[in-house]
């Protein structure tokens, strides 16, 4: 099976300089590879062939693609949308806990992990 390797790697299992490998790549001696912009060699070029696996099933998709004119026919049964008022600040206030207010309106963040911390379980011990 060959092994594929860079020709700096090739050059230190071989003990040689790397400029003789790029010679000997140059001239035809060695078989090499351009892959994405990088060179590989072969460093066992003796060694038994393994056959590839055949490529994955091509399952055709699970799904089906929805035409620009059936998304218009399905966006025509829907409702307009109507503009949803915001909510004031003291509508939002009302529907919140007091601790909750609290710790909004404190600002310091420290105070709040302390409040917060405060109520904490801690775990049960147990029987050994």
């Amino acid at each position: 099976m060959a092994c594929w390797v860079v020709p700096t790697v090739a050059a230190e299992l071989w003990g040689v300089t790397v400029q003789q490998v790029l010679d000997a790549i140059l001239s035809g001696s060695i078989a090499s590879r351009q892959d994405n912009d990088f060179t590989f060699v072969d460093v066992a070029p003796g060694s038994p062939s393994v056959r590839r696996p055949k490529p994955f099933r091509n399952d055709p998709p699970t799904f089906t693609a929805v035409t620009d004119e059936e998304m218009l026919e399905l966006m025509k049964d829907e409702p307009a949308s109507e503009p949803t008022s915001q909510q004031s600040s003291d509508e939002i206030a009302a529907t919140m806990s007091d601790e909750m207010q609290a710790l909004i309106q404190m600002g310091d963040w420290r105070r709040g992990r302390r409040m917060t911390s405060s109520l904490r379980k801690p775990p049960r011990t147990s029987a050994a």
